[in-house]
């Protein structure tokens, strides 16, 4: 049974079928920067049953207990999520762009349809048509139909929010905010405002002080130079 396209219209490249119970195949680009994105991504997460490459194709079957959107794991859980849940969010995708930065790997517009849950535990961004090559911090969107698509993107960055030309030079650290914000998402069921963050929202009282809010609040900082990617 070929589950329904559980991405955002952006993503068409990536096909995910669930052949049998506890067990899936997954197919993939495997050429240019997405071969990056593929070598490095968490696969021992999964179990992998077979793997075969087709031309510029990869193809892999994986067993696992269930395979779902971000989205649909909000939706079984009255639109938010728990304290650990969302820890193991913001660690499992954080963790995941700060490996593909040491391979001058960005990602752009993290959001609800492009993470996959697996097994109720593990949270993976699986999303290789955003993905930029960084030169000394910076990436170059030279596509302004993309832009736009990332403008739509309700957890974007203030700084792809305001672009206003054919062609943009932003700083990598783009999506540690864009991760920031779908976290606060998760755990509020509420989009953060501008200035929104911080311990005067009342919002934030349920994980005030914790390790998770000192990660977050540095991933939200409004200029991009001061943000980083630390949970200690």
């Amino acid at each position: 049974i070929e589950m329904r396209n559980i991405y955002a219209s952006l993503q068409k490249t990536i096909k995910i079928k669930k052949l049998s119970e506890k067990k899936y195949q997954i197919s993939f680009p495997y050429t240019g920067i997405a071969k990056k994105f593929w070598a490095n991504f968490p696969w021992t997460y999964f179990t992998i049953l077979e793997k075969e490459d087709m031309d510029d194709e990869r193809v892999v079957i994986v067993q696992a207990r269930s395979i779902q959107t971000l989205a649909q794991f909000l939706s079984h859980n009255k639109k938010k999520i728990s304290y650990d849940a969302a820890f193991s969010l913001f660690a499992d995708v954080g963790d995941f762009i700060r490996t593909l930065e040491k391979f001058n790997v960005a990602v752009l517009s993290i959001d609800i349809h492009n993470i996959i849950v697996l097994n109720d535990r593990h949270f993976l961004y699986m999303e290789d048509s955003n993905l930029y090559d960084i030169f000394n911090g910076e990436i170059v969107i030279k596509d302004p139909l993309k832009t736009k698509q990332y403008q739509k993107n309700k957890f974007a960055a203030p700084e792809i929010k305001k672009i206003n030309t054919v062609r943009a030079t932003i700083k990598s650290k783009s999506s540690y905010y864009n991760l920031g914000d779908l976290t606060f998402f998760c755990l509020s069921n509420e989009y953060l405002e501008e200035g929104g963050w911080g311990s005067h929202n009342p919002t934030l009282n349920h994980i005030l002080h914790t390790k998770l809010f000192w990660a977050m609040g540095r991933c939200l900082e409004k200029r991009p130079r001061d943000r980083y990617y630390l949970i200690i």
